[in-house]
């Protein structure tokens, strides 16, 4: 079976979950047009065998076409709405090729998300048979726009946990003993994520035992807090950052809006203890409040500092308890799952 993917920017972790289903289904084949990869977060991928990767930048309306009548995929997912030709492509395939809507925007109840909703019940409706989301918030927006409850299907963000999977079981025994006393964050240096308070938040902290960790790159990394624990390690490959988890104790995410935060599954089945803005809307998967991490109102220095301190005054036992909760709740969601939810779609509307 052949399936078209017409993406915006690829992540390792959609790569890890197309490698994942071609491994366990040598029969298929994924093609994807993908926008060039963000300078911010350059991930080099690796090559799969029947994954076919096109350059948006290199395709056209008809370029777009041909690669349907060549390929004649089964099913053609597109990921959101901003790309005017692939709206037009969809346009063309829809009568012969179940479509379905990518999305990762979570229902805010905004004006503009409240005047789309008469017009994607009309326009949406008649491109897509249903739309594939990350969770619970961007489901209700699709309802919102129309599409009814059994035509959404969620875990579309995902990834291969094996990795990391490993890396928790590896050093669990080593944190029992001595928890990591280093927050670490990775995300873009961007005004969205919240950068600035999170080092003021810790600059406030009076912890010298603790250090905080900074993983990422962006239009704001000149302008960096320059700290004795503040380091900034820009931005690394998935793989280095792996090699860096053991000496790791608590995940922290300040976003202003986070849509989705996939970053926030990839540490929690490597077995981290999350403290995450409550405007990170993968928290509602992954974080349970007072089980394995809290949240704080994002833009608060005070809430974050709160938030630090309340983990630096638990003991090794109490860390190393959330850190096997979030293993326990993040594992069942993973690139298996994402396959699965792939297949499930192809069986239930390609006959």
């Amino acid at each position: 079976m052949k399936y078209l993917f017409l993406y915006t920017e690829l992540a390792d972790y959609t790569i890890q979950c197309f490698k994942y289903h071609l491994n366990h289904n040598p029969e298929d084949e994924i093609h994807v047009v993908s926008y060039e990869v963000n300078g911010e977060a350059p991930f080099v991928f690796e090559e799969i065998k029947r994954l076919y990767k096109y350059k948006r930048k290199e395709c056209d309306l008809d370029d777009l076409w041909q690669i349907i009548e060549v390929n004649k995929p089964a099913l053609i997912f597109c990921s959101g709405w901003i790309d005017k030709q692939y709206l037009a492509t969809i346009r063309l395939a829809r009568h012969k090729t179940p479509c379905f809507l990518i999305v990762d925007n979570p229902w805010l109840g905004t004006l503009k998300q409240r005047l789309l909703s008469p017009f994607g019940k009309y326009y949406f409706g008649k491109l897509f048979k249903g739309a594939w989301v990350p969770g619970n918030a961007q489901k209700e927006f699709m309802q919102n726009i129309g599409f009814k409850p059994e035509n959404i299907f969620q875990g579309f963000y995902s990834t291969d946990v094996n990795s990391y999977t490993e890396k928790f079981l590896e050093n669990r025994e080593e944190k029992r003993k001595d928890f990591p006393k280093v927050f670490v964050c990775a995300a873009r240096y961007i005004p969205q994520k919240g950068l600035e308070t999170l080092w003021q938040a810790f600059a406030k902290l009076d912890h010298p035992e603790w250090e905080l960790w900074m993983f990422g790159q962006g239009v704001d990394f000149d302008q960096r807090m320059k700290h004795p624990k503040i380091k900034h390690f820009g931005f690394v490959q998935p793989k280095e950052l792996l090699s860096k988890i053991k000496d790791m104790g608590v995940f922290i995410l300040p976003s202003m809006l986070e849509p989705w935060g996939m970053v926030v599954h990839e540490f929690a089945v490597g077995g981290f203890p999350l403290l995450l803005s409550d405007k990170v809307y993968s928290g509602a998967r992954f974080l349970r409040e007072g089980k394995n991490g809290f949240t704080f109102r994002p833009g608060s220095i005070a809430d974050i500092k709160r938030q630090l301190k309340k983990i630096t005054q638990m003991s090794t036992a109490e860390l190393s308890a959330m850190s096997d909760k979030s293993f326990e709740i993040a594992k069942e969601h993973s690139a298996e799952a994402w396959s699965t939810t792939l297949r499930q779609i192809l069986h239930t509307f390609v006959k």
